[in-house]
């Protein structure tokens, strides 16, 4: 397993073009768990290679529902966290994944609808 993504932006040839990717690659899930509390889940993977021990920085659109924190991944670049909304929030609430590879970060980004 990778442990660390040193490849930042990736340029290859397909065919007569060239294809220009961002990597490590992020995936995101939300997966409703019972009333206000969600569960974040996602896999960071460098060319297909899940990367281990890669911290994830979690956000969101408002800071006072879901408070920024990091969690790390594990062997299968796997990693996830529970979120507990507040009753009286907004309907739709926007949660990003940033990963730092060669000092840039990578992004990716899911709705919570409720």
């Amino acid at each position: 397993m990778a442990k660390n993504c040193g490849c930042g932006r990736r340029v290859f040839r397909e065919g007569e073009f060239l294809i220009r990717t961002s990597c490590p690659q992020i995936t995101l899930e939300i997966i409703k768990k019972e009333n206000m509390c969600f569960q974040v889940k996602g896999i960071v993977l460098c060319n297909t290679v899940p990367l281990e021990s890669v911290n994830v920085n979690l956000s969101s659109s408002s800071n006072s529902i879901v408070k920024p924190h990091t969690v790390c991944t594990d062997k299968t670049g796997a990693f996830s966290s529970e979120v507990n909304l507040l009753t009286n929030s907004i309907k739709e609430i926007e949660v990003t994944a940033t990963v730092i590879s060669n000092k840039l970060p990578v992004k990716n980004t899911i709705n919570i609808n409720i």
